[in-house]
This record gives structure tokens, C-alpha cells and sequence, in this order.
């Protein structure tokens, strides 16, 4: 999920809004905000989502083959 995060951060350094002006958009703290810019801390998935489509973009998960369990 990193990648994602770290896309969706840079696409709201290239947003011409302010952290307030987005926080304001879409109810998410400008805090959560300013602390996913700053790589400190991730965002719950609806929270990216959000942001997302505020940016004019969506997240979009597709299904992956099944991970073999590793034997002991």
C-alpha cells in the first residue's frame, strides 16, 4: 500500500490546493494530511480513497494469485 500512498502524496504536492483547502473538501484532517506528506504515517483506506478522488483520481485493487503458505 506504500506505493499508492506515496503516489497519492505526490499528487497533492501538484494540486494547486493548500492542505486547509483540502482538508476543508473532503473532512479529513489536515493533520492526517500533513503527516501522509511527511511520510510519518499512512491513511485508512477510505481516507485515501477520499483524498483520491479529490485529486481527480480513483484506487483501484485487483485480485492477485494466492500466496503458498511457507513451510517450517
Amino acid at each position: 500500500m506504500s506505493k499508492v500512498l506515496d503516489e497519492l502524496a505526490d499528487l497533492i504536492r501538484r494540486d494547486s490546493r493548500t492542505i486547509s483547502e483540502l482538508s476543508r473538501e473532503t473532512g479529513i484532517a489536515k493533520s492526517a494530511i500533513s503527516r501522509l506528506l511527511r511520510k510519518e504515517r499512512g491513511l485508512m483506506i477510505d481516507s485515501a480513497e477520499t483524498l483520491a478522488r479529490a485529486v481527480g483520481r480513483t484506487i483501484v485493487m485487483k485480485p492477485t494469485p494466492k500466496l503458498k503458505k511457507r513451510s517450517k
